[in-house]
């Protein structure tokens, strides 16, 4: 089989929750929204969906300029006021908070329990252990870190960690997931 198989369409998900908008989610926004996948975005500060739009406009240019090859048709981002809102429906979250250890247990804590017990919630942490964020999780087994090189919409790496209660399925629907979006997971 071709390698090409691991970009199957079938294996986008149709949407994603976002935490976060700063430059790292901002970034996963393009990365989702440019591949065809719908992005909920939450993210209390103020200015951070223009911040977001601003970096999907970046994202497109530096598509074009980069290749000929033909976009599929984009997601759809849609900015919401809860964390509630940015999981309902979603087959990933993917959590791009600050580096706060509390913040991002509570971001991680409160997704957990609005999701349904099969969705992935991933952070992109760069300094936690995967075991240390699951603390206060519904569900820890779907947690994973999955950190990603920036920016995110054109360096296609993301390192995968599981933690102690990760369960195996969850690392391999996140490196299919992942690489849809056309990333490498490194695991």
């Amino acid at each position: 089989m071709s390698d090409h198989s691991k970009f199957l369409p079938e294996k986008l998900p149709p949407r994603v929750g976002l935490l976060g908008g700063g430059t790292i989610g901002g970034g996963w926004a393009a990365r989702f929204i440019l591949n065809g996948v719908d992005v909920q975005l939450y993210d209390p500060a103020p200015r951070a969906a223009d911040r977001v739009r601003a970096t999907l406009v970046s994202a497109r240019r530096l598509y074009r300029q980069l290749t000929q090859v033909p976009l599929p048709v984009e997601g759809v981002l849609t900015v919401v006021e809860s964390i509630a809102e940015a999981v309902a429906d979603v087959d990933l979250v993917q959590e791009s908070a600050p580096e706060r250890q509390e913040l991002k247990q509570q971001l991680l804590a409160a997704a957990s329990r609005a999701t349904a017990p099969d969705t992935l919630v991933c952070s992109s942490t760069s300094g936690f252990r995967p075991s240390l964020l699951q603390a206060s999780m519904d569900h820890p087994e779907r947690l994973l870190v999955a950190h990603p090189f920036d920016p995110v919409y054109l360096l296609p790496l993301v390192e995968l960690c599981a933690g102690e209660c990760a369960a195996p399925e969850a690392m391999a629907r996140a490196v299919d997931i992942y690489r849809a979006v056309g990333m490498h997971p490194l695991v």
